[in-house]
């Protein structure tokens, strides 16, 4: 049982992933959303520990946890940027959510180059994930079609999608 209970915790995740991406597009739900993607976090900071721990590692498990990583991590919080706004701010909302997916996804290849690592480069995709949905869940608490928001968003997106990147090591917790 303990074999299977990894790779079980991880599609759990692609499916919190998933779910949380869904209740964006249909009810704009950001506290459900932010809450499903922090569960998610919190798996994907314990499946490979397990795995590891009880020598159940597997190729298969590195796939779905690259999987979650991509949905929940970087496709989840790219939609949430996206439909954030009314539409007269669309093409600002692409682009910044173009920015933090195309930098995400950057941290997450740089990351799954490189073999165990006690040091990462730039913040983890979990962190930054988990500051867009929880900006644009305060965010949205307030009137969205107003310049304050939009330069609020965009600094905070810039600033996330900067630091996803960025050579500095970061000591893993």
């Amino acid at each position: 049982m303990l074999n299977k209970l990894p790779n079980t915790l991880t599609l759990i995740g692609i499916i919190l992933g998933l779910v949380a991406a869904s209740v964006l597009i249909i009810h704009h739900n950001y506290l459900l959303a932010f809450l499903l993607i922090l569960v998610s976090a919190l798996i994907d900071r314990y499946d490979g520990k397990i795995a590891r721990k009880h020598n159940v590692e597997s190729t298969l498990g590195k796939y779905l946890d690259n999987t979650n990583d991509i949905i929940s991590f970087s496709i989840t919080p790219a939609i949430a940027i996206t439909l954030t706004q009314p539409l007269s701010h669309i093409s600002i909302n692409i682009f910044l959510a173009t920015l933090y997916l195309l930098a995400s996804m950057l941290r997450l290849h740089s990351f799954s180059n490189a073999t165990a690592p006690t040091h990462l480069k730039g913040l983890p995709t979990t962190i930054g994930a988990l500051i867009i949905l929880l900006s644009l869940l305060l965010l949205n608490r307030f009137n969205t079609d107003t310049q304050p928001y939009t330069i609020i968003l965009t600094s905070i997106t810039i600033v996330t999608s900067i630091l996803l990147i960025q050579r500095k090591f970061i000591k893993k917790i």
